[in-house]
This record gives C-alpha cells, structure tokens and sequence, in this order.
C-alpha cells in the first residue's frame, strides 16, 4: 500500500498501491490513479481520476468496487461506457422535453398583449402593438426559451435584451 508520503514523493512511473490499484505519475509529475484487471481472458486498464481530485482512500473503495463488479463477471469498463451512454440518452431526453415546452417569442407577445389590452383604451392600441411586433420583432427574433444553444437570437442584439 502506497503511504502519504509515497504519494508525495512518487517519481514518474507506475506504483502499485495492492489490488489492482496503481499511481500513475507523469513525467510532469500529473499523479492519477489506474485500475488494472482481468476479465474473460483479457487485461483491462481504467482511469479512475486525478490524485488531487480523488485520494488514496476513496481510490481504494473504487477498486474495491470495480473488484465486486468483476466478481459479478461484469466489465467496469463495459459498465462505465453503459452508464455514459444511459446518461447521455437522458440528457438528450431531458433537452427534447426542454425544447418541447419552449415558448416561442410570439407566444409571449400574445399573451403580453392579451395581459395589457384591458388597459388600453381602444381597440387601435392592440393592433399598433401587433403591427409593430409583426413588422419589427417576429422576422428578427426567432426563439424566446429553450436549451441554452437554442435560446433567442436577434441581429445585432445580445441576450441580455431577451432575457429582461
């Protein structure tokens, strides 16, 4: 088991910490640790992370708990790459859900304008307001709401004038 100070004072190379659990340190000195292992005949490496982002103790729980999965006869790399793509298929259901109650500008015009016109004073102001947005906004500003990448544009107007 690599100590502390091993830790610290690692040379570049790879240090055996027990159970599969190596230091790797670059020749820069950047320190991560790899799991190394064998499944169905074939030897595997896996990435667990940065030292500064993962110390010694919790790099070893996460080998013990790849060991389990192994001993399950499940590949941790097999399972990490799974649980990529489920959370990649998630991100994209959660985007389309987004896109999908996103509200176009002209559909908070229209309620804008329905919220106002009971203060307006006849009739003409309504379609001065609808006039304008027809002329000026619509062919301008082509989506209010939406996942960041689909948020609205105008030419020559930064987000900020949307968003207030």
């Amino acid at each position: 088991m690599i100590t502390t100070l091993q830790l610290k004072n690692a040379k570049p190379g790879m240090h055996a910490d027990g159970n599969g659990l190596y230091l790797y340190v670059k020749d820069g000195g950047a320190k991560s640790w790899i799991f190394r292992y064998q499944i169905a005949g074939r030897r595997r490496e896996m990435g667990l992370g940065a030292v500064a982002n993962l110390p010694v103790v919790p790099a070893r729980a996460e080998a013990a708990r790849l060991r389990a999965l192994i001993a399950r006869k499940l590949d941790p790399l097999d399972e990490k790459h799974r649980a990529a793509a489920s959370d990649l298929a998630a991100k994209a259901s959660e985007d389309r859900e987004i896109a999908l109650e996103a509200k176009t500008f002209r559909m908070v015009a229209d309620a804008y304008i329905a919220a106002q016109e009971a203060g307006w004073r006849n009739f003409k102001h309504r379609q001065q307001w609808e006039n304008t947005l027809k002329t000026y906004a619509y062919p301008v500003i082509r989506r209010l709401a939406g996942p960041p990448n689909r948020r609205a544009t105008c030419a020559g107007c930064s987000s900020a004038h949307l968003e207030h």
